[in-house]
């Protein structure tokens, strides 16, 4: 649950789903950690959260977060808070 199945969720696709403006800001303050590294982190609470919220369903798999994502793409607004 913790690690990433890398076949699905490349780096790109963090790049192209999970970056934030606010990623410098973070990097700026812990600079020893990479911006790539940070995205994991974001990703990896993402589906914590999506799992937890699904209350005891059989939990998404990185495949099917990726699925989801790339099909919403162009069809949910997701604005930034």
């Amino acid at each position: 649950m913790d690690k990433i199945d890398t076949r699905w969720i490349t780096n790109e696709f963090l790049m192209d789903y999970f970056y934030d403006r606010n990623t410098f800001a973070k990097i700026w303050n812990n600079p020893k950690q990479s911006r790539l590294a940070l995205l994991e982190e974001v990703y990896l609470n993402y589906k914590k959260e999506i799992n937890k919220a699904r209350g005891g369903l059989a939990p998404l798999t990185d495949c099917d977060i990726r699925i989801m994502l790339e099909k919403g793409k162009g069809k949910v607004y997701l604005p930034r808070i």
